[in-house]
């Protein structure tokens, strides 16, 4: 049996998309969690809060982040237990005991650690997890208790929102059977109610079809209603609750649709508090704002309210951090995030566990093995291009950078980190010891402290124009080298504002002189010609450059012919880069390429 090869970079940034977007819509909603949309609107304005608060500059979640997070450890764990003993129990009892860590972490010793994760648990070791982030009574109470919940033996009645807040992370694995299920067994630990465990249930099983079966660029309605029609086949037995659930979640699709204002919708599905009114206003969320560019506006209208705003605004970024990816992140919130790595890191892990299910314990695959760490050549492209491209050494080297330019999120989390997650992800096979040290592991890594120093000379000059997104392009378009290169040469192109519009180079091309001429078209300056000259003076062809926007390369001739369409009485006297400056200014760059198309001979775009 042949397998389809598992896209690790796919893999992980659908898996990181969804526990940084539920970290950060936990981030957003925790500050306003208890508050009324007249007290949020009269701390944040008209339109309420409208980016994670900062303390000691760094965006804190709640206990719904950090019980994801204990989720995904514990099915983690579970999977390397029964892979070493060759037996292991459900999800749900692995999940348990690491919910019993997190127990041990808000300062409560749990009265029923049967395997003694707790030992073993990388997140308890944190200190930070071990903050108490008003952590819901229920779920405290259960899991005091002693007790494991199960549907078919539940410990209450409750269905608040705890039970549904965590457990995105079931969606994450094929390995341990259907995700609804374990979603819904995973909420009944705590949530004994079928409205505190189905919505969970649900939740798992759209992360699932957003990583695993979405080839076909199914909408995320889609994906939604194929769950709930699915979700209603396992549990005949909740046919009463599921139809009320069904109908709630549909209410949640019809006013996305609408032109209801989102606080009026929110409004009518609920406050959030327990799980399908959670999982209702996600939805509607998601929904009424359901594109990657869209994603900070999700989460922004799924916290502005007068509810359970954290839950409600990660719930929503469990979705579509999962349905879009990593990319869809504004990666300023990324950086500004508490534990920002860690969870990275968990986000990393799981690949593993599926890479090794998948691949290493499958005789019978015959693909090659996809690599785990293969996500991070991104930093290896960037030092590999630093360090072989004099013309970016040079370009780095010739800018002096002030303080005000140096923006700490993007500085640790490009630079510091970047020496972190090598050692990481490498198991030190760069590095060694404290990567801080920045001592070298391997002594044919070429020119390491000059690659180092241009890298971080590099990263102060990226200030906050960009607000995080021209690293955040680059890591996802996988085109470093072209985006270091634009943003180089629009800061060359500031540099030489002060200088004429014209400059002459002269090479020598196999053999025979060549001069080039360069004319800014634009105030903007994006738009230049360049004409090429022969040995013998003669005009060789021309050049229409996109620099600051893209590498853009049009070469073109019969400049007569484009002179006589834009040409006006009194312009005998005019150059043809004059005539063809005049018309991009009044006609802009776009409408000078459609002009010189006709006449193109040769074009490159690299992008």
């Amino acid at each position: 049996m042949i397998k389809e090869k598992i896209d690790s970079k796919f893999l992980y940034g659908k898996i990181a998309g969804c526990l940084l977007g539920g970290a950060l819509g936990d981030a957003l909603g925790y500050e306003v969690e208890f508050d009324e949309w007249d007290e949020i609107r009269k701390r944040f304005g008209e339109k309420g809060i409208r980016r994670p608060e900062l303390h000691k500059n760094r965006a804190v979640f709640s206990d719904d982040t950090q019980m994801t997070l204990f989720t995904l450890e514990g099915m983690i764990i579970g999977y390397w237990r029964a892979n070493a003993k060759g037996i292991g129990a459900p999800v749900e009892v692995y999940v348990w005991q690491s919910y019993l860590s997190w127990l041990k972490s808000q300062g409560i010793e749990p009265e029923n650690n049967i395997y003694g994760f707790d030992s073993i648990s990388e997140l308890l070791k944190n200190d930070e997890i071990h903050a108490r982030r008003a952590p819901g009574r229920t779920c405290i109470s259960a899991l005091s208790s002693g007790e494991m919940g199960k549907i078919e033996k539940p410990l209450n009645q409750s269905k608040g929102c705890g039970g549904v807040m965590r457990t995105a992370p079931l969606g994450f694995m094929k390995m341990y059977g259907n995700p609804i299920v374990n979603g819904a067994r995973t909420a009944a630990i705590t949530h004994g109610h079928p409205l505190g465990y189905l919505p969970a249930g649900i939740l798992s099983g759209i992360v699932y079809q957003c990583i695993y079966e979405n080839k076909d660029g199914k909408s995320l309605q889609a994906i939604i209603e194929q769950v709930i029609q699915e979700t209603a086949e396992l549990f005949p037995e909740q046919a009463s609750y599921m139809e009320e659930l069904d109908g709630l979640l549909h209410i949640a699709m019809d006013l996305a649709t609408s032109d209801i204002d989102d606080l009026e919708a929110i409004n009518e599905l609920g406050e959030g508090w327990v799980g399908d009114e959670a999982l209702a206003i996600a939805v509607y969320s998601c929904l009424k704002y359901p594109h990657a560019y869209q994603m900070k506006q999700a989460l922004i209208c799924a916290a502005n309210h007068s509810g359970d705003s954290d839950s409600t605004a990660a719930i929503a970024g469990n979705i579509l951090g999962a349905y879009h990816g990593l990319d869809a992140l504004d990666m300023r919130w990324v950086y500004q995030l508490q534990l920002r790595q860690l969870i990275m890191e968990y986000a990393r892990r799981t690949v593993e566990v599926i890479l090794w299910k998948e691949y290493r314990l499958d005789e019978e695959c015959d693909c090659v093995i996809a690599r785990t760490d293969d996500f991070m050549k991104k930093y290896e492209v960037v030092m590999d291009i630093i360090s072989r491209d004099q013309m970016l050494r040079n370009r780095c080297a010739q800018y002096h950078i002030s303080e005000d330019e140096n923006h700490e999120y993007l500085f640790d989390a490009l630079f510091d980190s970047f020496y972190r997650d090598v050692c990481y992800l490498r198991n030190h096979s760069y590095f060694y010891g404290n990567p801080a040290n920045r001592q070298p592991h391997r002594t044919d890594l070429p020119k390491w402290k000059e690659m180092f120093e241009c890298m971080e000379t590099l990263i102060k000059m990226i200030d906050s124009d960009y607000e995080g997104k021209f690293i955040s392009a680059a890591i996802a378009s996988g085109r470093v080298h072209n985006r270091i290169s634009q943003y180089l040469n629009a800061r060359y192109s500031k540099e030489q504002e002060k200088k004429p519009d014209t400059a002459v180079q002269k090479t020598v091309v196999k053999g025979r002189s060549r001069e080039r001429k360069k004319l800014c078209l634009d105030d903007q300056r994006i738009w230049f010609l360049s004409t090429f000259f022969d040995a013998n003076g003669n005009v060789e062809k021309y050049s229409l450059d996109q620099e600051t926007a893209s590498d853009s390369h049009y070469e073109f001739k019969d400049a007569a012919s484009i002179r006589k369409k834009i040409s006006q009485p009194g312009d005998d006297e005019l150059s043809f880069g004059e005539l063809l400056r005049r018309y991009t200014l009044e006609n802009g760059g776009w409408k000078t390429l459609d002009l010189i198309r006709p006449y193109i001979t040769a074009q490159f775009h690299y992008d």
